[in-house]
Order: structure tokens, then sequence, then C-alpha cells
């Protein structure tokens, strides 16, 4: 017996990408495969263009050559407004002068969703993450996690195909960080158990630790001085989705391991000035 063969949700087709005509391109025929269903991590040195590429697939930048294909179907930036996409960014985007409950809706209010309905799952999630009863404060009064938390809720609620995260937890502190990836973690396994498309999430992250914890695969990048962005190694993360929790994975084994395989990779695109790498 066979099973349906898993598509993939996104391709970076031999991509290339250069800002300044003088230096040397940021990617040069960058290739990746992104399952449908899978968590990926993107990790990588500083300026490697990690923001970049989670740009491009979201089609807010255009490749110089190459395809970004989503679905089996080659995308442009033309085609932003067609897919079903959240992104979640390291500042919250929530507005002032809305009460977080508002804040929300607003996606599902722009994209016409069955308001009742998405009311009725916002005041469920928010429940859940604990913030029921701040539904109508502004974000002003908010600390920097249950504004995260605002954001995750107002994207989650649209239900995308695919969702992005350019390091959404960079500006919390640790304990405020462990809470959202445990939440991330749940809500994203959720959604996969009752949306028709499985979603598929890509997070950018410095942190190698939280990348391990919350990914399927982390995908290390970057190059060496004065050279394009490439794959460096795509590293499977064999963690049972059970036992992703983001305390007990630091306490345990798996982390160390995965941590060390990643920053070993990294390291080797990293030589120290004056000498050639190993």
């Amino acid at each position: 017996m066979t099973g349906r063969p898993v598509e993939n949700a996104v391709e970076l087709r031999g991509v290339a990408k250069r800002f300044d005509a003088a230096a040397a391109p940021l990617f040069c025929d960058l290739s990746l495969s992104i399952r449908s269903g899978d968590s990926v991590a993107i990790v990588g040195p500083s300026g490697c263009g990690k923001s970049t590429l989670l740009n491009m697939i979201a089609l807010l930048e255009g490749a110089d050559a190459g395809d970004v294909v989503h679905h089996g179907r080659p995308k442009s930036t033309r085609d932003v407004g067609t897919l079903s996409l959240a992104y979640i960014f390291q500042r919250d985007a929530l507005l002032p002068w809305a009460t977080v409950l508002e804040n929300v809706l607003i996606g599902a209010r722009c994209r016409h969703r069955d308001v009742p309905e998405a009311l009725t799952r916002a005041r469920a999630f928010l429940t859940r993450v604990g913030l029921d009863g701040v539904e109508g404060r502004y974000p002003s009064s908010l600390s920097g996690g249950q504004r995260q938390l605002v954001a995750l809720a107002q994207n989650l609620l649209l239900e995308p195909d695919l969702l992005l995260l350019d390091e959404p937890f960079a500006h919390l502190d640790f304990p405020s960080k462990l809470l959202l990836e445990a939440e991330l973690l749940r809500t994203v396994r959720l959604a996969r158990a009752t949306q028709a498309r499985p979603m598929t999430m890509i997070i950018v992250t410095h942190d190698i630790a939280e990348a391990v914890v919350v990914a399927d695969r982390v995908v290390a990048i970057g190059g060496y001085p004065d050279a394009p962005t490439g794959v460096i190694k795509d590293i499977q993360i064999d963690v049972a989705e059970a036992e992703r929790d983001p305390v007990a994975m630091r306490e345990g084994t798996a982390l160390p391991f995965y941590f060390q395989e990643t920053w070993d990779a990294i390291k080797s695109f990293r030589p120290e000035p004056g000498r050639a790498p190993s």
C-alpha cells in the first residue's frame, strides 16, 4: 500500500540575488525544498541573507534569477496576494489604537472571514494563552511576550498554509521565550490536525537552540567572505512530536547533539581573520 506523495510547499530553484553591483551576489544558484507540513528553521551568521530569503519566499522581494515555487507553481512579487500566508516579524505590528481583541480579528475582517466564528476562535485562543482578561486593553499596556502572543493569535486565526517567522522571540526575556516556543509548537500542531492543507512553518533565528526545539529540520546557511551564501548543511531533527517541550529538550541529550552539529557547520564558514577555512 502506497501513501499519497507529499508535495513541496516551497521550492527555491537556482535562486540568485544581488543588492550591490560592485560586490559578490548574496545568493547564486541557491536551491532548497520544503515539504508541505514541515517545520524548518533557517540559521546562519548575521548578514548572510536569512531575512532576505524569507522575504523572497513571502514574495516581498523578487529573485534576480531562478524560481520561487509555491505548491508546484513558480511565483513572483505580483502574486503576493494569492498566497495563504502569515508573516510574524521581530517587532509586532499591532495597531496601537485597537484593543487586543480588535487586533486579533483585524486579519479575519480584512479577508472577509465569518466574523462571529472568528470572534469565538479568537476568544478561545486568548483564553488558552492566558490573555482572556486583557482582550479590551491596548498594546501599550502589554508586555513584549503578551504582544507577540497577540500577533501569533492574529496570524494563526487566518489558518494560513504557510507561517513565516523572522526572529519572533529575539527581544523577549528567557521565560517568555520558553512560553512562546511551547505555544508555537502547540498551535502549529493543532493547525496541522484541523486544516485542510497541513501548515508549513519556516522560522529564521539566530538562536540555534530555539531552532532545534521548534523545527523538524534546521537549514544552516552561510558563505565565505565575499562569496555567495549557500546551504551549508540540512539537518533533520529526530525528536518525536510528543517530546518537543522547550524546557525538557534543553535538559535532555538531543539538544546538545544537534546544537553542536549545527554550530560546527556554521563555524566552518566563519574563518578567523588571516586563516583559510578548514
